[in-house]
């Protein structure tokens, strides 16, 4: 194949042409694998190198992590503010909202100086209404720089404590939903709560689909993460929140959103860059859902997701139980899920270690059998001893797809996930049903069968 391809990265030169040729002894094992992940090309080596310089800024994001609790026992949600100090003002910039004591996170890019308080939101509606906070001289300032990382920050709110402000603070305004300030943004900033968009949105194409995987960085400040809506919130509907998977975008449920009885239902779609590390990714999703829930009071939500996104939904399903104090998530379905990883992903750690480094982390965390899988189904790091379930009130149904055309790689599989990684037992076991589709991985997201599966078991969930 003849691809007039030509690069140079760390002192590597690469030709990407019916061969490979390279200056640097001890890279042929690099070149080999990333032509073999990419199916040579232009695009596929410029998409791995394009990853370098978006990791390169990434590094340059700050971060803030710590716990909050009040000092008296509550069952009202927290909620921690991230300040910008200008001189002797200050501006809001990020908020996280808990269901209870637990821990939050801030990613930011600005610098400069930054003042983290907290209040109780007795009232429970995501904004201070006069009630008990953590503010004023007890409250932790930060000088950031970049690329700065500060962990174990401790909040207690006094029961007496409040901010020093007249009137009510709508933290709702904290969404900065058309911030092209990168200077100075917070992924909270940037994270999408409930924006109405029309399916065909352009933002729901193949393309950022990709960008989320190679340009993690580009796709925040672009596209926007978080969750979509296709209709106002309508109290009286149960939310059904889509999960796409690598490379995936909402649009890829057109099909199975256009099926739904909207009567009863109303679609969500949660959007990522997918190219990210999927701890972080299960975490901005618990915390998107608790942001909403805050907000909307709703007291159900449904998920079903395709591919890695089944992974993700499992990881926030299992978090959201522990953080929430809720049982809002009442149904799971997983469509064509890697449950035991990718074979493809697990030889390239094996075999080529320094080519998954300067891959997006998502790789790695879809390995076969990879730490991230296997923390999904057990609690212990080594071995398969004590197992991690999914709550008993969610009912999780298990739907996956077969091809069997010839020349279908790996065999047994939709062509993309193998039946083996498809049926982990765990998984099997767990689930209360199980579902074949003769589609191949993204063709069963448009199949009527897929559709008229769903739409039974999400009506049995009613009940």
């Amino acid at each position: 194949m003849q691809v007039d391809c030509v690069l140079e990265q760390d002192g590597i030169f690469v030709t990407v042409r019916s061969h490979l040729r390279f200056r640097e002894k001890g890279n042929a094992l690099l070149i080999a694998a990333m032509v073999a992940l990419f199916a040579v090309g232009c695009t596929g080596v410029k998409r791995f190198w394009g990853y370098q310089d978006q990791r390169k800024q990434f590094s340059e994001f700050s971060e803030l992590r710590g716990t909050v609790r009040t000092e008296e026992p509550s069952s009202s949600p927290l909620v921690v503010v991230l300040l910008r100090i200008e001189g002797e003002s200050y501006e809001l910039v990020d908020s996280f909202t808990l269901a209870g004591a637990g821990r939050w996170r801030f990613v930011l890019r600005g610098t400069g100086t930054y003042w983290v308080v907290a209040f109780e939101d007795l009232n429970a509606d995501g904004n201070y209404d006069d009630e008990p906070a953590l503010g004023g001289v007890a409250a932790p300032k930060f000088e950031i720089s970049v690329g700065h990382r500060e962990d174990g920050i401790e909040l207690v709110i006094p029961a007496e404590g409040r901010f020093n402000v007249e009137g009510r603070v709508d933290i709702a305004k904290l969404q900065a939903r058309s911030s092209r300030d990168q200077e100075r943004a917070t992924l909270g900033q940037l994270t999408v709560l409930g924006d109405v968009v029309e399916i065909d949105d352009p933002r729901f194409s193949r393309e950022n689909g990709e960008k989320g995987l190679w340009y993690p960085l580009d796709f925040v400040f672009d596209v926007g993460p978080g969750i979509y809506f296709l209709e106002e919130y309508d109290p009286n509907k149960i939310p059904v929140l889509f999960v796409h998977g690598m490379t995936g975008y909402p649009r890829e449920f057109e099909v199975l959103a256009a099926g739904l009885d909207r009567r009863r239902f109303q679609p969500w779609f949660y959007y990522y860059p997918s190219g990210s590390f999927l701890a972080n990714v299960s975490e901005h999703l618990n915390q998107s859902v608790t942001d909403l829930e805050t907000r909307l009071r709703f007291e159900r939500i449904f998920v079903v997701a395709h591919s890695m996104g089944g992974l993700v939904s499992r990881s926030f399903i299992l978090k959201h139980h522990v953080t929430s104090g809720r049982d809002t998530v009442r149904f799971f379905a997983s469509i064509s899920t890697p449950w035991r990883g990718m074979e493809s992903a697990a030889r390239g750690v094996k075999f080529a270690p320094k080519v998954m480094d300067r891959l997006p982390p998502s790789f790695e965390n879809v390995a076969l059998d990879s730490p991230f899988v296997h923390g999904l189904f057990f609690q212990d790091r080594a071995g398969s001893v004590t197992r991690r379930q999914l709550p008993q009130e969610i009912p999780y149904h298990l739907i996956f797809g077969f091809v069997a055309e010839e020349g279908t790689n790996p065999p047994l599989s939709d062509g993309v996930v193998s039946l083996p990684s498809a049926l982990r037992l765990e998984a099997w076991e767990e689930s209360k049903s199980r579902h074949l589709v003769g589609a191949d991985h993204t063709g069963i997201l448009r199949q009527q069968a897929t559709v008229d599966i769903l739409n039974q078991l999400l009506n049995e969930a009613l009940h």
